[in-house]
């Protein structure tokens, strides 16, 4: 674990050095391939990328006033001869036209493709930092509790249903004159979705559907223990809540706008070991309509763990406002404890007399 804290070892002992194969994302991130898995992937999202730029321009096309100032008269009488020059010009505008919805959907075809391929390099990105984490599984588990007074035993859980991992990320500053690798805590951002990634299922795959799209990964900074230093990688993808657990079938469902909330009283009550609950994390504040209401079943519990901060209130309120006519659990800490995982540190502290 240390060797891999240190120079960026992985367990099998190669390490994740950038390679020339790279794309640059809407958020204007530069993506490069580990492996040749992602040199393909990003190869095809990168042609892609091109058809896109190549194919923009034929939606912008003039009005018939502009397109006819466009062009001289003179210029067009001498290499189109005896033609009425006005009729030529309308009849190419009228094509260009014509042309705008065959170029959209080509466009709209690429970009769905983009997402498709983009999943299946963060899904198999992600598989990888799964695989890297189990690889070293006691000593990760080991790691994370002691990093936030847990136990053991939740992150041997959680590490073994591949919903953490220790990922080896790339660094860089701004001007790209110094590059490094660092280690962070990782969690999955992955999203439901109900639509065909190709439009035309003749002429690609047929039936390829995104029903979970992967968009990338929540990363934590192990070195800053305090409440910042998260990030989302790529830049600029969109929140959407960690649930682990079906919320469709689970009778409890336990709802935090923190990570290490739910974990906390997953450990706590030992819930690892029982079946028919589901945790939501909403991953901010500012994320209470992100809880998937329209999901649970009428007769579910509803646990929603509190923090003691006026950003919390809010997010409560708003969290209440999604399940309209359904009772919330609130289940608050003490007033000397920040949230549910302050307190459940404390407790074990308290245990073990430390």
């Amino acid at each position: 674990m240390e060797a891999w804290l240190k120079d960026g070892t992985l367990p099998d002992g190669s390490k994740g050095v950038t390679r020339a194969v790279k794309i640059e994302t809407e958020s204007g991130e530069v993506l490069s391939a580990r492996d040749r898995t992602e040199v393909h992937l990003i190869e095809d999202i990168a042609y892609h990328q091109k058809r896109i730029e190549r194919w923009k321009p034929d939606l912008d096309v003039r009005t018939e006033e502009e397109f006819l100032a466009e062009h001289s008269p003179e210029q067009l009488a001498k290499r189109l001869g005896d033609i009425d020059y006005k009729t030529h010009l309308l009849e190419v505008h009228a094509r260009m036209i014509a042309w705008i919805p065959e170029v959209a959907g080509r466009i709209e075809v690429s970009q769905k493709t983009i997402r498709g391929f983009t999943s299946q390099l963060w899904t198999h990105r992600w598989k990888r930092a799964v695989e890297d984490t189990q690889a070293i599984h006691d000593e990760s588990a080991a790691f994370l509790a002691e990093l936030r007074g847990l136990s053991v035993d939740v992150f041997s859980w959680l590490i073994q249903g591949g919903y953490v991992v220790l990922y080896l990320s790339e660094k860089a500053t701004k001007d790209g004159s110094r590059k490094w690798n660092d280690t962070e805590i990782a969690f999955p951002v992955v999203q439901s979705v109900n639509e065909t990634v190709w439009p035309d299922t003749a002429r690609y795959w047929p039936g390829f559907r995104l029903d979970i799209e992967f968009l990338g990964m929540h990363c934590k900074w192990m070195k800053n223990k305090v409440e910042g230093g998260w990030r989302y990688e790529p830049k600029g993808i969109p929140s959407a809540p960690l649930i682990i657990g079906d919320v469709a079938t689970a009778d409890r469902i336990i709802v935090a706008e923190s990570t290490w909330d739910p974990i906390a009283y997953l450990d706590e009550y030992r819930l690892y070991k029982e079946d028919g609950w589901a945790v939501v994390s909403t991953r901010g504040a500012r994320n209470a309509k992100l809880f998937p209401a329209e999901l649970i079943k009428p007769e579910a519990v509803i646990l929603a763990l509190a923090q003691n901060d006026a950003a919390n209130a809010q997010w409560l309120k708003e969290l209440t406002e999604r399940v309209p006519g359904r009772e919330v659990t609130v289940i608050r800490p003490p007033d000397e404890c920040k949230d549910y995982n302050d307190y459940v540190t404390a407790l074990y502290r308290e245990r073990n007399k430390i």
